[in-house]
């Protein structure tokens, strides 16, 4: 009988303000976890790149440490390629942030086809790019890949889409916390995971 007794308290407890807005923090957390691993424990390349003159893409800065610390800014990258893995040339569709805004459908798979191949090579031990220094010939370097990504280097883009998914899936579990009983605070909560889920992937 006791330990019948004890149900209510328990049931009690689990649909308190506390408990409620305890879940949805530790929910919230693990999922930025997810996703802070999912985005340090991808091939680095130490550069960051921007379109340039006609179809070309070139080095705008380069990492101190970085698998491409001896290319200078300014370099232009013209593919990457490895043993065994037919070289894949780069443009700068292939470094566009938003690719949902290409304009057709069979822009965004090509995209999709470009952006796996180069993810193979590059998560290859050791790869080779083909580049053209400023004012020096084309020539072919070999790079060591670093197969985790440091998070000081994670872009201030990522840090924002983070704080604002975790400032909304909180804002969610704060009014479920205080209206339980009601299934408007239902509807509102969910919409904010689904929220949570949606920026941590544009992420």
């Amino acid at each position: 009988e006791q330990a019948e007794n004890q149900y209510p308290a328990v049931l009690t407890y689990a649909r308190s303000p506390f408990f409620t807005l305890a879940a949805v923090v530790a929910f919230t957390v693990m999922c930025v976890g997810a996703t802070l691993l999912t985005a340090i424990n991808t091939p680095w390349l130490g550069i960051k790149l921007v379109a340039g003159e006609g179809n070309g893409v070139v080095v705008q800065s380069v990492a101190e440490n970085g698998p491409f610390q001896n290319i200078t800014a300014g370099t232009k990258i013209i593919s990457l390629g490895a043993d065994e893995i037919p070289e894949q040339r780069i443009t700068p569709k292939d470094i566009i942030d938003e690719p949902d805004t290409l304009p057709t459908f069979d822009q965004w798979l090509e995209f999709k086809r470009n952006q796996a191949a180069l993810f193979q090579i590059i998560n290859q031990n050791k790869f080779f790019a083909t580049i053209a220094p400023p004012n020096a010939e084309v020539r072919r370097v070999s790079i060591s890949s670093v197969a985790q990504r440091p998070i000081a280097d994670l872009p201030i883009e990522f840090w924002l889409q983070v704080s604002i998914a975790t400032f909304g899936a909180l804002i969610g579990g704060w009014v479920l916390a205080f209206r339980l009983n009601e299934r408007s605070a239902h509807f509102f909560a969910f919409c904010s995971l689904g929220f949570l889920g949606s920026a941590l992937s544009g992420a």
